[in-house]
This record gives C-alpha cells, structure tokens and sequence, in this order.
C-alpha cells in the first residue's frame, strides 16, 4: 500500500494579507455599538443624575419662600386708606 502524503495547506497569494474583511467589520461594529451603548447610557444617567438633584434644589427653595411668606395684605378702601387730616 502506497502512503497518501497530504501537502500542507497553504492559502493563494490573495488571501495571505486580508484577513476575511466582512469578519473585521463586524466586529469593529460591535466593538463600537457597546461603546456607544454604554456613553448613550452614562449620558442618560448623568442627565437623570443632575435633573434629579436640580428639581430637589428648585423644591426645596420654593419651601423655604413657602415657609417665610408673609400673609398677602388686606385689601382697602380708598375711604377707609384716605388719612384723617388734623384741625
């Protein structure tokens, strides 16, 4: 029996430099879609972050201006605002 002898395998000369372009495209797409998935999410909660904080700050000056009021001032007459004149 005659051995089969297999020749190594060597890719043709147009493969040597690129190496499956559709492969390197996907994944430098997902590559960039999980940073941009995760600035668009730091984005959303620095947003929320200082929103949040923004509105507890606005409330809680409007409870002190609330707080410190005075009652409105009755309204007069202009006979009962009209000063006595003195004789």
């Amino acid at each position: 029996m005659a051995k089969s002898r297999r020749k190594a395998f060597k890719p043709s000369p147009q493969h040597e430099i690129s190496v499956y372009p559709i492969l390197v495209a996907l994944v430098g797409g997902v590559i960039a879609f999980g940073m941009l998935h995760y600035s668009l999410l730091l984005a959303v909660l620095s947003a929320g972050f200082v929103g949040f904080f923004s509105w507890l700050w606005w409330w809680r000056q409007n409870q002190k201006s609330a707080a410190t009021q005075s009652p409105p001032a009755r309204h007069r007459s202009a006979a009962q605002s009209a000063k006595k004149r003195r004789r």
